[in-house]
């Protein structure tokens, strides 16, 4: 439920301040890069391609963290 909620207010809260103060690194954060993939037409969004290699690179180092994180910790 936390990583919902969290999740939740960094797409909707942080990313619209981010690309707000900074157009040029907002756009490759992963809603911007997962709006380009849906087909988001304006010159502030990444090409199709390059969303969809930035979005496996976020998926891959989120999941890294998270088998480091199940490793340290008891889950029984």
């Amino acid at each position: 439920m936390a990583a919902i909620v969290g999740f939740l207010l960094w797409l909707l809260a942080a990313e619209s301040l981010v690309s707000g103060v900074a157009p040029d690194a907002g756009r490759f954060l992963p809603g911007q890069a997962g709006n380009a993939l849906a087909g988001a037409i304006g010159e502030v969004f990444l090409s199709q391609p390059l969303a969809a290699v930035l979005l496996a690179a976020y998926t891959a180092g989120f999941a890294a963290l998270g088998a480091v994180r199940l490793r340290r910790e008891d889950v029984t």
